[in-house]
């Protein structure tokens, strides 16, 4: 079992691991790891487990990254337990290779550009906080997209607080919530907003008005996340 923030949650997976007859890992209980460096392109951990100290490195960043890489090498033990041949070695390339476009990603520096599918409260928060624990920067300009369905209100409460501007937007996908929606949700939680019709016309905004030690983060969907990092990808190949 990951660590739970909720504990309602992890009663639910204790009962069903219960009733299925399935022994249970608790990863909090049984792991603990530290972040040892990190870069742009990722972070090194410590992790120490039933079968020893680990020195890993990841490309991704955030703390829940960190969470993420123990709870899948728990389940790596569980399986060696289990008689399954799996090297060490095959388990630091692993982690050494994941690959995972929109998740803290880093698609430009000066401004810096960070790309994020958060999409609800809690990943929102967890955002925010790898956002000031990882970036230096002076301000942050978000631009924020969302599916009609999403937890909107509850990020915008997270995410509002940090950002100087907030830049409301709406991918091409047909449930995407309008731009208006968006920045009034924000506005609520006190945010300062504009509306852009699109997302390259949002993401060329952020990037006209960003200094070179300023920070832009496109958040809130991934749709909006992938069609900003296309248009990155353009303005690259552009130069």
């Amino acid at each position: 079992m990951a660590p739970q923030p909720f504990l309602p949650a992890a009663a639910v997976i204790r009962r069903q691991a219960t009733e299925a007859g399935a022994p249970l890992v608790d990863v909090a209980n049984a792991y603990s790891w530290e972040r040892l460096a990190w870069d742009l392109s990722g972070q090194s951990l410590r992790l120490d487990g039933p079968r020893g100290q680990r020195e890993l490195w990841l490309p991704l960043l955030g703390a829940h990254q960190l969470e993420n890489a123990a709870t899948a090498v728990a389940v790596i033990d569980v399986l060696v337990e289990c008689g399954t041949n799996v090297p060490e070695a095959a388990i630091a390339a692993g982690l050494r290779h994941v690959h995972w476009p929109g998740r803290m990603e880093v698609l430009r520096e000066r401004p810096l550009v960070v790309a994020d599918g958060a999409h609800n409260g809690d990943s929102a928060r967890r955002l925010g906080e790898a956002l000031r624990d990882y970036f230096q920067f002076r301000r942050l300009i978000l631009v924020s997209g969302v599916s009609r369905d999403k937890a909107l209100d509850d990020m915008a409460q997270e995410l509002a607080p940090l950002a100087t501007l907030v830049i409301a937007t709406r991918s091409q996908h047909p449930r995407a919530a309008d731009a208006s929606t968006v920045a009034a949700a924000y506005a609520a939680a006190g945010a300062a907003t504009e509306i852009a019709p699109s997302v390259p016309e949002a993401l060329g905004r952020a990037l006209a008005l960003a200094a070179p030690e300023d920070l832009v983060c496109v958040v809130g969907s991934l749709f909006v996340v992938a069609e900003a990092r296309e248009h990155i990808l353009e303005l690259v190949a552009a130069v």
